[in-house]
């Protein structure tokens, strides 16, 4: 069709998802809020790109369609149905530009996604008080990772992209939030760092081994003790392989500092894999050793289906003691607002119970949900629907409140 190479397509690319994405998950369901702007800006940068790096290249016949389409877009003027407008025409240079089209789909889905969580959140008591709550600035934030908002293949921490539009959700959040956004998740921080490196919300790797101000910045908090998690790791992988268990489905995982975690979720018998790697950890846990340690490990069973796994963590590290530190810590962040829990598995009990008892909310992912759940959510798809129309759904009452909207801070 064109000389265009790959790179030329991902750059343009990038720019209409970014605009069709302003449109969409920030303006679309609430035309009224738009920073007039900001709106006009993309359109320029839409423009000037397209003008500078492609005109030249396309055939006059694909070249003049889509220049018309980009000026039309840019003279749609500033009323709530020209932005309605815009996206058909953006629709339609998606249809010029074949290669834009399955990027474009998958916009196109994700809207009707949050469409479909509103309706939910509408019907939902405890869904809807937290986002009266959030409106008036009253919560608090804390996200479990796999099975409650990302799907990630068990045991590996690294090969992953930036997840983009669910760090934008999160940063959004935090921004309206005062800071009060935390990523609990018994992942590493290199896993972390991978998905998303521009975080600015805090983040509790290890199930709150390590705690930070941000994604990659300033350790705040750590637990080493005076075990040799290396040597350990070893240990309990010689067990399992020694009790019969296919060291390529059953294994200790890496990248782990302070916390260990026994992966099982591909066990061609995950019931009897699950009974080893119990007897091998409490094993552990009530050795002489750990008892007398400076630092005892405890036992965190998070097995589900599609993430079965067991920790070892301190005492003093699981993530209900987690949200208790940080609001201990932080209390100009922390104060006066109620704790919000999503998880989806017993690594999240101790966070659950810990909103539960401050007034605040435990959301459930998933069938396996621990009891504490007030409501659940069926999956991770539904929950992201969730979340993302509470960022949505904050731009409009940051504007009343007089706060800086999101995509002017970032």
């Amino acid at each position: 069709m064109t000389a265009i190479n790959q790179e030329n397509w991902d750059v343009l690319a990038t720019q209409i998802v970014r605009f069709s994405d302003a449109l969409g998950e920030d303006f679309y369901d609430r035309p009224g809020t738009v920073d007039e702007e900001f709106f006009k800006q993309s359109i320029l940068d839409l423009r000037g790109l397209y003008t500078v790096a492609f005109e030249s290249y396309l055939p006059k016949a694909e070249a003049e369609p889509v220049t018309k389409l980009l000026k039309e877009i840019a003279d749609l003027g500033d009323t709530p149905q020209s932005y309605h407008q815009a996206l058909s025409r953006l629709a339609k240079i998606c249809e010029i530009l074949p290669e834009l089209h399955g990027r474009y789909e998958r916009y196109e889905e994700s809207t009707i996604r949050r469409r479909d969580a509103a309706m939910r959140i509408g019907k939902d008591p405890i869904l809807k008080e937290v986002f009266e709550r959030h409106a008036r600035g009253e919560c608090a934030f804390f996200f479990d990772l796999d099975g409650s908002l990302v799907h990630a293949q068990p045991g590996l921490h690294t090969g992953y992209g930036v997840d983009a539009r669910l760090q934008r959700v999160l940063n959004h959040l935090n921004t309206q939030s005062g800071n009060a956004v935390a990523v609990v998740t018994g992942r590493p921080d290199i896993f972390v760092e991978q998905v998303f490196p521009g975080g600015v919300f805090f983040t509790a790797t290890e199930h709150g081994v390590i705690v930070r101000d941000r994604v990659g910045g300033t350790i705040q908090r750590s637990f080493t003790g005076d075990v040799d998690i290396a040597s350990l790791s070893a240990t309990v992988q010689k067990e399992m392989t020694a009790k019969g268990l296919n060291p390529a489905e059953c294994y200790v995982e890496n990248y782990k500092s302070g916390s260990l975690t026994a992966q099982f979720t591909e066990a061609s018998d995950p019931k009897y894999a699950a009974q080893v790697v119990k007897d091998i950890l409490s094993r552990i846990v009530a050795s002489p050793e750990n008892v007398g340690s400076a630092m005892q490990l405890k036992l965190v069973d998070g097995n589900v289906p599609g993430n079965r796994v067991m920790d070892l963590v301190p005492d003093t590290a699981d993530k209900g003691q987690t949200l208790a530190w940080l609001y201990k810590t932080y209390p100009h962040v922390f104060a006066g607002k109620v704790p919000v829990v999503l998880g989806d598995s017993g690594g999240d009990l101790t966070a659950m119970e810990f909103a539960r008892a401050n007034g605040g909310y435990a959301i459930g992912v998933g069938p396996k949900a621990p009891k504490p759940s007030q409501t659940i959510l069926a999956n991770v798809q539904q929950a992201r629907g969730v979340f993302t129309s509470l960022a949505e759904h904050g731009q409009s009452a940051q504007k009343k409140r007089a706060v800086k909207p999101f995509y002017c801070v970032l």
